[in-house]
């Protein structure tokens, strides 16, 4: 097609009827550019008449026992623009014990927004697997604070800090978690609503991460 890369392939891209097939007649939306720039790294470039909407690049390196994956970029969505870089590292120290971090950065210029998270999860010989969470999300209001660790499938704490003050403890039990004041009293409806808006970023980052690295089966897969 004219435009598309020489070093790479073009995704046409469709408008869906509600049930999640193409529309009849077809309606072309926009497209997707995917460039191999290196053997280790790619780009990835989301388009429409109204311009680019989403560009990143993808860049891999490492060794087996020591790998880092970085994807750095940008999303447009009608005037706001967001601009994201996601860091992933995995180290074995053994056949069944090493680290994983994910470093999630997120800027909106536009709203004077950053989110800045660090999750690293352990795992031990011996032991269970443990989460440690570092996450600051800044605004024009301040700014809010989650850290804390606890064990995967068991219990831990996370400390809650608005504008640097304590304000809130969230306890987690296996899969289910409490949100607190710090002497235990109960919080607002809405201030328990907003603490886990921002916790639930963590997950939301892990689940976009997967899909930036994996933009082909993204695109394919129903």
């Amino acid at each position: 097609a004219p435009g598309a890369p020489s070093a790479g392939v073009r995704f046409r891209l469709y408008a869906l009827e509600p049930s999640g097939i193409p529309s009849e007649p077809l309606v072309q939306l926009g497209h997707v550019d995917v460039t191999g720039e290196s053997a280790s790294e790619f780009r990835i470039r989301v388009s429409d008449a109204a311009g680019v909407r989403l560009e990143y690049r993808v860049v891999a390196s490492g060794t087996e026992a020591e790998s880092h994956v970085r994807a750095q970029g940008f999303t447009v969505d009608g005037g706001a623009r967001a601009d994201f870089g996601f860091e992933n590292r995995i180290e074995l120290t053994g056949a069944s014990s090493g680290m994983m971090r994910l470093g999630e950065l997120l800027e909106l210029p536009g709203r004077n927004l950053e989110l800045d998270c660090a999750s690293i999860l352990l795992v031990r010989t011996g032991l269970p697997p443990e989460l440690q969470l570092d996450l600051l999300l800044r605004g024009p209001n301040g700014e809010v604070g989650v850290a804390g660790a606890y064990e995967l499938g068991g219990s831990g704490t996370l400390s809650v800090d608005v504008n640097g003050e304590s304000y809130a403890a969230v306890t987690v039990a296996g899969s289910d978690y409490g949100i607190a004041g710090t002497a235990g009293e109960p919080l607002p409806e809405s201030s328990v609503e907003m603490v886990g808006h921002v916790i639930g970023t963590r997950d939301s980052g892990l689940e976009l991460f997967d899909r930036l690295v994996r933009p082909v089966e993204t695109l394919i897969t129903p």
